[in-house]
């Protein structure tokens, strides 16, 4: 008999229909399938990095990803214009200076916002 699913890997099944379908149903123009498919997968891999309380920053995606600087810069920039990626700061892990990371918002996910 197979094991039930989970509450994490039910939250994740639903959290990635709903991103598909906001950024699938509201294409910028400007946009390739690429552009979107890349999008999708961004918020994934963030919202599966915030489920492990691990933070999202730049240097995180990239070594968890492989994808470089530019292409993560390219692409949240494209998410937080959406209103689907916020920036936050936060103190990097030597404790000197500040780095960012970045959250999907309280509230993206409404009903009422897809």
């Amino acid at each position: 008999m197979p094991s039930p699913i989970d509450a994490t890997e039910l939250s994740s099944a639903t959290f990635t229909a709903a991103v598909m379908r906001r950024i699938l149903t509201n294409p910028d123009p400007n946009e390739t399938g690429a552009d979107r498919l890349r999008q999708i997968g961004l918020m994934v891999l963030i919202h599966n990095l915030q489920l492990r309380s691990i933070d999202a920053t730049t240097s995180k995606i990239e070594e968890v990803s492989g994808t470089n600087r530019q292409a993560i810069y390219d692409i949240t920039g494209a998410l937080e214009s959406k209103g689907l990626l916020q920036r936050v700061n936060v103190v990097n892990r030597h404790n000197k200076g500040r780095v960012f990371k970045f959250v999907i918002p309280d509230g993206v996910l409404d009903p009422l916002a897809l």
